[in-house]
């Protein structure tokens, strides 16, 4: 499979969105410590309704690689079209990034 971006209610208690991400190549090469995921916008039907508050983005395996609660419609790490979300409905995955902390 490939790597997804999985978007929940509050700590994750209810999955409400997953998101395919490029098998291949999910994100571009870092700059100052962030990197961005490519190949995005990116479409997804919900699976449940809820407020989209929490995130996990998953390698293939569906292992937790990180995850946040960083999840909006405009400067967030986790960026989507609506965060009112509604079971059957479409939803675009518009921007996604991770911060490494400073070492």
């Amino acid at each position: 499979g490939n790597p997804t971006v999985e978007i929940g209610t509050a700590g994750m208690a209810t999955t409400l969105i997953t998101f395919n991400l490029d098998g291949t190549n999910a994100f571009g090469a870092s700059s100052a410590g962030v990197a961005t995921a490519t190949g995005l916008p990116i479409s997804a039907t919900a699976a449940a309704s809820g407020t989209a508050a929490a995130y996990e983005v998953k390698d293939r395996d569906g292992t937790v690689v990180w995850s946040g609660t960083s999840v909006g419609t405009s400067g967030t790490e986790v960026v989507i079209n609506n965060t009112t979300v509604s079971s059957g409905g479409v939803y675009n995955l518009t921007a996604l990034s991770y911060t490494s902390p400073a070492s």
